[in-house]
C-alpha cells in the first residue's frame, strides 16, 4: 500500500486520532505538573541593591572631577563584582549570618544562592538576589551580603558601597517551574503521540475499502459486498488509474 505522508494526510491522521492526542496530552501534563509540584522545594528571593562610590577626595568639585571620579568607580565594577563572588567572601558572608542569628549556624549560602548583576555596563548601580528556601534567610543574607560586600570593596580600591535600595521579605515564591515543565510536556506530548500514530499508519498494510485498493493496484472494481451497519449514506466511486490511450476504462 502506498504510505507517502504529506501534509494533508498528516493532518487526515490528526483528525482521526484528535481525541485520544487531546487524552494523552492531559494526561501527560498533569502527570508533569503534580510531579513537579511534589518534588520541587519552592524557593524565596530577596534583592538588594548597591551603589559603588569612588572614595576619591579631591580639592575641586568640579564636573569634569565628579567624572573621574564616576568612571574610576566604574572601571573597577567588574573587579569588585569578582571579589564578591569568591569562595572566601561567602565564607565571610556567612561568618556575619551567623552572628546575626544562632540559628544559621548550620547554614552554608554558596555561589548558587547569590547572583551578582549590574545593571548596565555604564552604570555603577548592581543588583543581588539571594535565594534559598526560607524567605526569612534570603532576607537576612542580604544585609549579611552588605556587611561583608562593604569591608571587601575596600580592598578594590578607593571605593565606598552604598544601599540604594533595601530588601524585601518575600511573601510568595519565586517560579517553581511549573509552567514551564507543562508547557515542555504539552509540546512533546502532542509530537510524540502524532509521531506514534503516524508510524502506526505506516506499519498497517492492510485494505481498508475497495477505493484504497483500486487506486493502489491501478485497476477496476467489479463488485463490493456492501456494509449493511455502515451508517455513511456517502456512495463510493471507485476509479482505475488507467491511462485511456491504453485502452483503459473508468467506472
Amino acid at each position: 500500500m502506498n504510505k507517502d505522508i504529506n501534509l494533508k494526510r498528516l493532518l487526515e491522521i490528526i483528525k482521526s486520532r484528535l481525541l485520544i492526542i487531546i487524552a494523552i496530552m492531559v494526561v501527560v501534563v498533569a502527570a508533569v505538573g503534580v510531579y513537579t509540584k511534589l518534588t520541587v522545594t519552592p524557593a524565596y528571593a530577596s534583592v538588594i541593591k548597591f551603589c559603588l562610590v569612588s572614595d576619591i577626595h579631591t580639592a575641586s568639585t568640579s564636573g569634569a572631577n565628579e567624572r573621574n571620579a564616576y568612571m574610576y568607580a566604574n572601571e573597577l565594577m567588574g573587579t569588585c563584582i569578582e571579589t564578591l563572588e569568591t569562595g572566601d567572601a561567602f565564607s565571610e558572608m556567612n561568618g556575619f549570618l551567623q552572628k546575626m542569628k544562632p540559628e544559621y549556624s548550620n547554614i552554608k549560602l554558596r555561589s548558587g544562592h547569590v547572583n551578582i548583576k549590574q545593571t548596565n555596563e555604564k552604570s555603577n548601580i548592581f543588583n543581588v538576589t539571594i535565594v534559598t528556601i526560607d524567605p526569612q534567610l534570603s532576607y537576612d543574607a542580604c544585609y549579611a551580603f552588605e556587611t561583608m560586600a562593604t569591608e571587601r570593596a575596600t580592598k578594590v580600591g578607593k571605593l565606598t558601597l552604598e544601599r540604594v535600595d533595601s530588601p524585601i521579605l518575600a511573601t510568595a515564591p519565586v517560579s517553581s517551574g511549573i509552567m514551564r515543565n507543562c508547557a515542555i510536556a504539552l509540546i512533546i506530548s502532542f509530537v510524540v503521540s502524532t509521531l506514534f500514530f503516524v508510524v502506526l499508519n505506516i506499519m498497517d498494510n492492510t485494505v481498508k475499502d475497495g477505493a484504497a485498493l483500486c487506486e493502489e493496484m491501478g485497476m477496476l472494481l467489479l463488485a463490493e459486498i456492501p456494509d449493511v451497519n455502515s451508517t455513511s449514506s456517502k456512495e463510493k466511486i471507485y476509479k482505475a488509474d488507467v491511462n485511456p490511450k491504453k485502452g483503459g476504462n473508468k467506472r
